[in-house]
């Protein structure tokens, strides 16, 4: 599709609000407005125009980086959150991984879009209908356009709305027939036959004959992209997983809580050796748990020598720690 600029949107919204507020206003200056509004809207659809006969491979897939990316910020964010609370709770979890889930989904969906003969036939269709709204939407705004003007030039008296979009309609689609009571400059009617002349004979015909390069191009554009899932999901594939499984066993037992909570405290630790040596009574208690080290050794945490961190004296008397203490 042809990619306006972000003021063109803002003229749409203009000439909606102009129509409601003086759509059947007789005063010819705020039809003066309108005029103005609607060419410089149908200038930015030209202009779309332009852009969409180039062959530049980034336009018109540019939502689904921006979809991508999307989601990939999302899953950092929610990171990050999780390792500013330290601590993993079946309550924020679960919503979370719904998210995550669903976000996976429409990722596989996109993919299976952009890949195979399919994805081929669809390139063709999305440029037949980009063709075919083009064409609609700059053939629209140029009747809309004279058709103001037309109503401003008419005499002795404005003539309505909608016979003056009848008069210019039938200067741009054959078989309209033109209203007999309405009278305005020939002027009028001869730029008004040359802009479609411009649009339906000059644009569409050398348009139509890129269909084939186009086609290509979305193509191409498409395996591209079709990698970029596939990164996207191999990437969040792998750590939803796992916290999918700890939420599982969370579900299952609330002591794996207390144990994928520790696994997470340690995880998120950059410098252990910092920690302990900060907190030497840490140290003196996972020293008397050996369970715990062994669950955390298994979890892929390497642990330095606890005995580095233990003070002398609290070694001496370290016998006196129960082994059940947390």
């Amino acid at each position: 599709m042809p990619v306006l600029p972000i003021w063109a949107y803002a003229l749409v919204v203009c000439l909606i609000a102009w129509f409601l507020l003086y759509g059947d206003s007789l005063l010819r200056p705020p039809l003066v407005g309108a005029i103005v509004l609607t060419g410089l809207l149908f200038s930015a659809r030209v202009y779309g125009a332009f852009v969409y006969v180039t062959l530049d491979g980034s336009a018109g897939s540019g939502w689904i980086d921006r979809y991508i990316a999307a989601v990939i910020a999302q899953f950092e964010k929610a990171v990050t959150a999780l390792r500013e609370r330290k601590t993993l709770e079946l309550k924020l979890l679960t919503p979370q991984l719904r998210i995550w889930r669903f976000s996976l989904r429409s990722l596989r969906i996109l993919s299976r879009w952009l890949y195979g003969r399919a994805a081929r036939n669809r390139a063709a269709l999305i440029v037949l209908v980009g063709y075919m709204f083009n064409l609609c939407a700059l053939g629209s705004l140029a009747i809309l356009f004279w058709a103001l003007v037309i109503r401003y030039a008419s005499e002795p008296s404005m003539a309505s709305m909608s016979s003056s979009i009848l008069a210019s309609a039938s200067h741009v689609i054959p078989g309209v027939p033109e209203p007999t009571s309405l009278a305005f400059p020939d002027w009028i009617k001869a730029a008004n036959s040359v802009t479609a002349w411009m649009i339906f004979v000059l644009y569409a015909g050398p348009v139509a004959s890129l269909f084939p390069a186009r086609q290509e191009r979305l193509v191409k554009r498409g395996m591209v992209l079709y990698e970029r899932l596939r990164i996207a999901r191999k990437t969040l594939y792998a750590p939803l997983v796992a916290l999918n499984n700890v939420a599982n066993l969370m579900r299952e037992s609330p002591e794996v809580q207390r144990i994928a909570n520790c696994i997470f405290f340690f995880k998120m630790q950059p410098d252990l050796n910092r920690m302990f040596r900060e907190e030497p009574d840490a140290a003196r208690i996972l020293k008397g748990r050996p369970d715990i080290i062994e669950i955390l050794t298994n979890a892929g945490i390497v642990l330095p020598n606890l005995d580095d961190f233990i003070p002398p004296e609290a070694a001496e008397g370290g016998a006196g720690v129960p082994s059940s203490q947390g």
